[in-house]
């Protein structure tokens, strides 16, 4: 599903149009970034938010491209950083989420 498909389904389903249903979906995904970020956030029936880690990545020199054999090129460092991950529960499982 995207953006605007999110908007469109929540605009109809509460009789709405598409500026006031994307306000009101921009908050509630705005709300529960901002609370995950500060620790977690969890909703027993679906599951939990919570912030990772994500170790950083080295340079990688002189690796051989697979379309071009005989070429080389560079994949250059990753920094260290977080990501705000989404883990469903057994019970949103059960729901076919």
């Amino acid at each position: 599903m995207t953006e605007s498909e999110l908007f469109k389904a929540f605009g109809e389903q509460f009789d709405e149009t598409a500026n006031a249903s994307r306000e009101k979906v921009e908050f509630i995904i705005d709300t529960l970034v901002e609370e995950a970020m500060k620790d977690k956030a969890s909703f027993g029936k679906y599951g939990t938010f919570k912030v990772q880690a994500v170790k950083a990545r080295p340079a990688r020199l002189n690796v051989e491209n697979a379309l071009k054999p005989g070429t080389f090129y560079d994949i250059p460092a990753k920094p260290a950083r977080t990501k705000l991950a989404f883990s469903l529960s057994k019970k949103g499982k059960l729901l076919g989420a």
